[in-house]
């Protein structure tokens, strides 16, 4: 099913954390002070994303379709840059979330009025976008997919050519324990925070989570992405049937009016792009990998922008793909969990649920709290890790991102608790 192989590439794929740097004294990218003058509380690079040049993990542009991963950061209404230092909170962005979408939904008068009244610590918050390619990353860890995990949750310790945490380390005055750092995130990104955390546990003290894709099997085969699959293939019948023929199956379009279709499709990219991994780079015109790894099964194979490949897990009747299936199962949270043993013993770990009609997350998030109650009691922790669920009220359901403005002053004093409580420098 996976062969490993040589291939010459048109398109430079594998320079993973790569910063361009120019025109800065210590070739770093220092905030402006005066950013926040009519912005208050928001924490802007120039131009609103940080460009290319300034902070380049640079990816396969063909599936990435943009060469950087955008931060928007919050500073407190105190920050100075050469003031007191910070915890930091990272927040993950869902699906078709970009890096403003905490924004959107109230995170900087919320922030600003709980530091105001004192609820919560002064900290500083990075919202990562993960909405590129087809509306999402799953903040997986594959060369062609993006190594995003990576890039996100590891420390190297250099500013330049290390991690987003070196990154923010390096240009802000935060504090660099792994008890000072924290990540959290909706939907997708909910998932991608669990799964950074997991793998990355020395450089977390928290971590939380908002109905999210924690459990793609489901416990006794309800939830996951088996059900999901089997709304796809219905809708692509147009008929309701509960199959369609393979030439239909390879034809499925990336519209993205239709924000299941393109979720799997996402998650495609993220777990099982037809490259999995690049054993060796050497330097040619145009670049060649060595000992290149590829899923040489073809049954699920989508190649439909003509220059991404992917595989997707399912058949043409939405049952698991075996060979497929196994591939995207190892990038289950439990399977990550299990790879890292003890990596939540020492974790503060809160999950949310909303009333969330559209993906299903929500169920998904139920069944990891009550597989990582087992666990964790496994191991000898007696921890409750049962979600708090938002219903809503009256005429205003808590479906999709609407209770965020809700559960974000919540999920901010969780973690504001779960710092050390400093006494200002």
């Amino acid at each position: 099913m996976i062969k490993n192989f040589g291939i010459v590439f048109t398109v430079f794929a594998a320079a993973l954390l790569v910063f361009g740097c120019s025109e800065r004294e210590d070739n770093i990218v220092r905030p402006d002070s005066e950013v926040r003058d009519g912005l208050t509380g928001v924490y802007i690079f120039p131009g609103g994303h940080l460009a290319a040049d300034e902070l380049a993990f640079s990816m396969f542009n063909s599936v990435r379709k943009v060469p950087s991963i955008y931060l928007k950061v919050y500073a407190p209404p105190d920050y100075e840059p050469t003031g007191r230092r910070y915890p930091v909170l990272y927040m993950m962005s869902p699906f078709r979330g970009s890096d403003s979408y905490y924004f959107n939904h109230g995170l900087v008068a919320i922030a600003d009025q709980m530091i105001a009244d004192g609820e919560i610590q002064p900290m500083i918050i990075v919202c990562i976008d993960g909405s590129v390619g087809y509306g999402g990353t799953f903040y997986g860890n594959t060369y062609f997919g993006g190594k995003y995990a990576q890039a996100i949750g590891s420390i190297q310790n250099d500013p330049i050519s290390g991690s987003i945490i070196d990154y923010i380390d390096g240009v802000f005055n935060t504090y660099d324990s792994r008890a000072d750092r924290a990540i959290a995130g909706f939907g997708m990104g909910g998932y991608g925070a669990v799964r950074i955390a997991a793998m990355y546990p020395d450089n977390f003290g928290a971590v939380s989570a908002i109905s999210a894709p924690l459990d793609f099997d489901g416990a006794a085969g309800t939830g996951g992405f088996v059900p999901l699959f089997k709304d796809v293939i219905s809708n692509l019948s147009g008929t309701g049937s509960d199959y369609i023929s393979l030439a239909e199956y390879r034809d499925m379009d990336t519209a993205y009016s239709n924000p299941l279709r393109t979720m799997m499709m996402a998650a495609g990219t993220a777990f099982t792009p037809h490259v999995l991994d690049i054993d060796n780079i050497i330097s040619l015109n145009p670049p060649r990998a060595l000992d290149s790894t590829f899923i040489e099964d073809t049954l699920t194979y989508l190649n439909p922008e003509g220059n991404v490949a992917f595989h997707l897990p399912f058949d043409t009747a939405g049952n698991p793909y075996q060979p497929i299936w196994d591939l995207w199962l190892d990038n289950n949270v439990s399977s990550i969990i299990e790879n890292n043993p003890g990596c939540f013993d020492n974790m503060a770990v809160k999950l949310f649920t909303t009333n969330d009609d559209e993906y299903g997350f929500n169920v998904q998030t139920i069944n990891f709290a009550s597989w990582l109650q087992g666990y964790m009691n496994m191991r000898g922790y007696v921890r409750d890790y049962s979600p708090d669920n938002y219903e809503g009220y009256e005429g205003y359901e808590a479906t999709g991102g609407r209770m965020l403005y809700d559960i974000l002053p919540v999920l901010l004093k969780y973690h504001s608790d779960n710092f050390p409580n400093y006494d200002e420098e």
